[in-house]
Formats: C-alpha cells, structure tokens, sequence
C-alpha cells in the first residue's frame, strides 16, 4: 500500500544525453526523488536531463515521497528518521538544499502523500489509524488539523487543484479505488472515474485543465491523463515493465514517471504524448516518487 499511496522507491550511471523534446522546449528545472542506492530510503535531486545529481538526505532512517512546496523554497518529505525502530512515518520540512530540517506532525499513526495546498499554508496527507486510511489537513504555522474525509473505506493519495478549489483524491467508496475530486472541507465529492480496474492518483497539470493518473485498466500498470472533469482519458505510456506516476513539469508538456522497464525502478520522462521517452536514472537501487520543482523554484 506504501508504495501504490506515493504515486505507487552506489554508485551510478547518468544519461549523458538530454531529453528529445517536442516542437517547443525541452524541460527544465529539477527534479526531487526517493533511492535507496546507497542502501537506505534517501532524497536526492537532479536537474530535469538526470544531470547534477544532489543527496538532500542522510542517515539510517527512510525518507520517502518528497514534494516542493508552491514557491520551490521547501520541501515536505515523509520520515521514520526519530523512530526507525517503527515503520510509522511523519511528515518533514527542509528547505530545497536539503538544511533546516524540521518535524511537522508527531503521532503513532502512519502518514501518506503530503499535498501543499497552492497558497503553502496547508498541507493535507493520508493518515492511516487502525486500519483505516482518510484524508487530512495539517495547517503548517499552527499545526492545526482538520478531517476532510471519514468514509468506511480507504480514502488516500490527496493533490490539490492549481486554484485551490478542489482536491483529488481516491476512494475505494465505490467499490474499487477510483478517482474523486472534494471540496477543500471535504464537501461536494464528485466521481471522475468509473473503472473496474485500480486507477490511483497523479496529480493536476499546472494549468489545472487535465489530472494524470495510473491505472492498470489495460492489464498493467499505466500512466494515463483525463480532463479535470474526468473526461477524455488517454493513455500516455505503453510498456509492459510497469509505469508508475510521479508529477507534472511545470510547463505542463512533460510527465516524470517511474518504470521497471530495464529491470529496476528508475525515472524515466515522457511527453503527453508517449512517443519521446527518456531514462532519466540507472542506479542498481530504486529510484521513485519523483517530483518536478514549480516554475517559481528559486
């Protein structure tokens, strides 16, 4: 389940050459992800091309699912690093070079995909508690927190809209684990898939006009972008080694992804189009949950 909520993680050999870029403008900006090439769960960065590698994080504990936040200056990751001896993580801020690292939650409780809200004064994550996972809000400054869902079933893997006016999210409500979008209270839930397959959560493009998803509706897992309404799905990658999404660039051409298409997870980049694809990482450990910085990244 830890791997699937995240958007489903040595010494190494970059790719030297840079992404084969559509009509416009290769990507730019880095890109912040989980490995554990050195034997531990550790954050790292890269530029967009896989060049300019950077460790953010060390030490024995796991560090997990990194996010910027909207301005590029933080980021929010999840960690065990003040308990390793339990597999519960919190939620961390550090800044973007890795420093000023601090604790933002402190339970017993397992938390998932932190989301910033795009003013950054919020954060909502998954909490899971017994055996039930819902959606929360945690207010960064006064550490206030608040439930915006509270279904019988699973509710996870929460992303805000652009505007901040909706947040999508899945939920097994229905029977299986679908697509939603919410009110940022928890209110006027709407439905956006309806699949008899697992369709878990990417995220909203930049311009908050379409979301990517992965799916496994075609026999494997695949990333997939449908309008914001739901409607339109198409299916960007096709590769039987499994794709399993990580976020958007900010100009909202290109998707980071990971795959196991050459054996292990590594990153890969692909346009909306499927047909420019580029291996971005080959480490012997996996590499995962990448996130592309906004465009406002200092």
């Amino acid at each position: 389940m830890k791997r699937i909520l995240g958007a489903v993680a040595v010494t190494c050999l970059w790719a030297t050459t840079a992404l084969a870029a559509p009509p416009d403008a290769a990507p730019r900006g880095r890109i912040v992800f989980t490995s554990d090439r050195t034997g531990h769960r550790q954050l790292w960065s890269m530029s967009a091309d896989g060049q300019g590698l950077v460790q953010l994080t060390k030490g024995a504990g796991g560090d997990d699912f990194p996010l910027w936040s909207p301005d590029g200056r933080r980021i929010s990751f999840l960690s065990n690093r003040d308990h390793p001896d339990r597999e519960e993580r919190d939620i961390y801020l550090m800044d973007a070079d890795g420093s000023h690292v601090s604790r933002l939650t402190d339970t017993p409780f397992e938390h998932h995909s932190p989301s910033w809200s795009p003013d950054g004064r919020e954060i909502a994550f998954t909490l899971k508690t017994g055996e039930k996972w819902d959606i929360y809000a945690i207010d960064i400054a006064t550490r206030a927190v608040r439930r915006l869902t509270n279904d019988p079933v699973a509710a996870y893997s929460s992303t805000w809209s652009p505007d901040g006016k909706r947040i999508a999210f899945v939920s097994e409500r229905d029977g299986n684990a679908e697509v939603y979008t919410m009110a940022p209270d928890g209110t006027n839930v709407v439905r956006l898939t309806n699949n008899p397959a697992f369709d878990g959560l990417g995220g909203f493009s930049p311009d908050g006009r379409q979301i990517a998803f992965m799916s496994n509706r075609d026999g494997r897992a695949e990333v997939y972008v449908m309008d914001a309404d739901g409607k339109s799905p198409r299916r960007v990658t096709n590769h039987a080694g499994g794709n399993w999404l990580g976020s958007w660039s900010p100009d909202g051409h290109w998707l980071v992804f990971t795959s196991k298409r050459d054996g292990n997870e590594e990153l890969y980049a692909t346009d909306l189009t499927g047909t420019h694809v580029e291996r971005l990482t080959k480490a012997d450990g996996a590499d995962y949950a990448p996130a592309w910085s906004p465009a406002t990244t200092p």
